[in-house]
């Protein structure tokens, strides 16, 4: 599943157990750029990845591939977004398309079309 996206060099993977602190990351600094200004800034302060670390690890390690997991896109070798896709429909056919539950970037690589890849 490892393949590269053009123009951004990225590596789009199925996320491994060691991967969980670095989408913790991802998950904390895109929640606080998205919702400053909509929710308390002592909440979103208070977020941090270790806190996001065991919940995280848990996905990771509940995933049923291929119909639940979590996808990370990697640059340089930092991860920065990541992605679940639990399939919550048992029809064969719509198993096969998917469905995005989350889709997390750091905001330095917002608008550079990661998501669309």
């Amino acid at each position: 599943m490892d393949h590269k996206v053009r123009d951004h060099s990225l590596i789009v993977r199925r996320a491994r157990p060691h991967d969980a602190l670095r989408i913790a990351r991802v998950h904390v600094q895109s929640w606080q750029s998205t919702y400053r200004g909509v929710l308390p800034p002592d909440y979103l302060d208070s977020l941090t990845p270790a806190r996001r670390l065991l919940v995280w690890q848990r996905v990771i390690r509940e995933a049923d591939w291929p119909r639940s997991g979590v996808i990370v896109a990697e640059a340089r070798r930092p991860i920065i977004g990541s992605l679940t896709s639990p399939t919550r429909d048992s029809d064969s056919e719509l198993a096969a398309v998917g469905e995005l539950t989350f889709i997390y970037v750091l905001p330095s690589w917002w608008g550079q079309g990661i998501g669309r890849n």
